[in-house]
C-alpha cells in the first residue's frame, strides 16, 4: 500500500516537471506551477499566477495576497516569513531574500506593488491601496498563547473546524524574528507595531465570525496586540510541565548546539531530533534576556533550560494578560481541552458544536519518560518548575 502511494506521489511530480518546461505559458504549465509553489502556502488568496518556473525556499513560510502574479526566473527565500499582498506583481528574475549572512529579517510586500527591484531582507513595504486587512475585521480576534509542544496546533484545528471560524498556527513566520528583536529590546514597541500592521494589512484576512492565531512567538507580543486590536480575546493554553519537558527536551530545544556552544559532556539524555537553524536562532535565550550570565547560561544543561523555559514563559504570558481585561482572556489546561471545549467556544462568541480536540503534531520520536529521570534531573524540575506548577494547578 505504502509503495504504492510514494509511485503515484512520483509520478505525480515527474509529470508535473514535465508540464512546466514546456517553453509557452499554457494553462496546464500555470497549473504545474501553482501546485509545485503555490499549493503548501498556509495562507493564499485566489488568482495566483506562476508564468514561469522559478526556485523557492521555504513554501510553506510564504503568505500569497489574492491577484498575485510572480512572472518566473525568480528566487525567493522565505525562511524567515515572506507576505506578498493583494494585487501584486513580481517581475522576472527578482529576488526576495530574508536571510542576511548571520542572521535572518522578514519581508512584508504590502498590497499593490509592482516590484522591479530585489528585495533585501528586513524590507517592509507599507501597502499603497487599501485591503480588509485585520485592522478593518469586524469579527471577533483571537491569539492561542502558549510555550509550543503543548497543543498549539490541536486548539487550532479544534477552532479551524467550527463553519464560524477560522484559525491558523504557526503561519506567520516573521513573528520569530520580530518577538526576539523586542524581547531583546533590538526594536521597540512603536516599531514592532509598525510591522506587524503591514502584516496584518496587506492581504485580505477573516472571512468569517472568528480569526484565529495560534502561535508561541505571540506571548511576547501581548502589549502590543491588545493595543492594535483593543477588542481581542486570548486564550492560555498550559501543559502538563512533566509532558512538556519530556517532549521538547527530545526535540533537542536548547541543545548546546543551539546557541553555537561544544557539546556538554553533562548532558543526561542524547537528543532525538535536530532542530532547523532558524528554530535554533529563535529559542528563547536566558542570557539575551538577562535572567542568566553568559557563563551560567553556558553551563547549563539543555533539560534545565526546558525545565526553566515552561515556567519562564508562562509567568510571560500570565503578566502580560494581567494587564488586559479579564473578559479578554482566559485560561485553559490541554489536557483539559476536550471537557472544556464547550467554554472556549463560548468565551470567543460561538455555539459549541460536535468538533473534537484531536490529537496533532505528536512526536514522531520515541520521547523520554519519568522513570529515566535520575535524582539530578528531578531536583532541576523542581527548582525551576515546583512552585509554578502548584501555582497553576499541577
Amino acid at each position: 500500500m505504502q509503495k504504492g502511494i510514494k509511485f503515484k506521489s512520483l509520478l505525480h511530480n515527474l509529470l508535473r516537471e514535465v508540464k512546466i518546461r514546456f517553453p509557452f505559458e499554457f494553462q496546464v504549465k500555470s497549473d504545474a506551477l501553482w501546485d509545485k509553489y503555490i499549493k503548501s502556502a498556509k495562507i493564499r488568496g485566489s488568482r495566483i499566477q506562476v508564468l514561469n518556473d522559478l526556485k523557492i525556499k521555504g513554501r510553506n513560510k510564504i503568505i500569497y495576497g489574492s491577484t498575485v502574479i510572480l512572472k518566473g526566473g525568480n528566487h525567493i527565500d522565505g525562511t524567515a516569513g515572506v507576505l506578498i499582498g493583494d494585487d501584486c506583481l513580481v517581475d522576472r528574475n527578482i529576488s526576495i531574500i530574508t536571510r542576511n549572512e548571520n542572521s535572518f529579517d522578514p519581508v512584508v510586500i504590502g498590497a499593490g506593488y509592482e516590484v522591479k527591484n530585489d528585495i533585501k531582507p528586513g524590507t517592509i513595504l507599507d501597502p499603497i491601496i487599501s485591503v480588509q486587512g485585520l485592522s478593518e475585521y469586524g469579527g471577533q480576534l483571537v491569539f492561542i498563547l502558549s510555550t509550543g509542544r503543548s497543543g498549539s496546533k490541536a486548539i487550532a484545528k479544534l477552532l479551524d473546524q467550527h463553519d464560524d471560524a477560522e484559525c491558523y498556527h504557526d503561519t506567520f513566520t516573521h513573528l520569530n524574528t520580530w518577538s526576539c528583536d523586542f524581547m531583546y529590546k533590538k526594536s521597540g514597541k512603536e516599531e514592532i507595531q509598525k510591522k506587524l500592521h503591514s502584516l496584518y494589512n496587506s492581504t485580505s484576512l477573516g472571512s468569517r465570525k472568528v480569526y484565529g492565531q495560534s502561535d508561541q512567538k505571540l506571548a511576547p507580543l501581548v502589549p502590543i496586540l491588545s493595543e492594535m486590536f483593543p477588542e481581542a480575546k486570548f486564550i492560555w493554553l498550559i501543559r502538563d510541565p512533566y509532558d512538556f519537558v519530556n517532549s521538547a527536551y527530545a526535540r533537542g530545544w536548547f541543545d548546546n548546539s543551539e546557541f553555537g556552544y561544544e557539546k556538554n559532556k553533562n548532558e543526561f539524555l542524547n537528543k532525538r531530533v535536530t532542530p532547523s537553524e532558524f528554530d535554533a536562532e529563535h529559542r528563547c535565550n536566558g542570557a539575551k534576556l538577562g535572567v542568566f550570565t553568559e557563563e551560567e547560561w553556558k553551563s547549563m544543561t539543555a533539560f534545565e533550560r526546558v525545565c526553566w523555559y515552561w515556567s519562564y514563559w508562562n509567568s510571560l504570558i500570565e503578566r502580560n494578560l494581567n494587564h488586559i481585561s479579564s473578559k479578554n482572556s482566559m485560561v485553559i489546561k490541554l489536557e483539559e481541552l476536550e471537557n472544556s471545549k464547550r467554554e472556549v467556544f463560548e468565551f470567543i462568541g460561538l455555539e459549541a458544536n460536535n468538533v473534537k480536540a484531536e490529537k496533532l503534531n505528536s512526536a514522531y520520536y520515541k520521547k523520554p519518560d519519568i522513570s529515566q529521570w535520575t535524582e539530578e534531573m528531578k531536583i532541576l524540575f523542581k527548582k525551576h518548575c515546583g512552585s509554578k506548577m502548584k501555582e497553576w494547578g499541577y
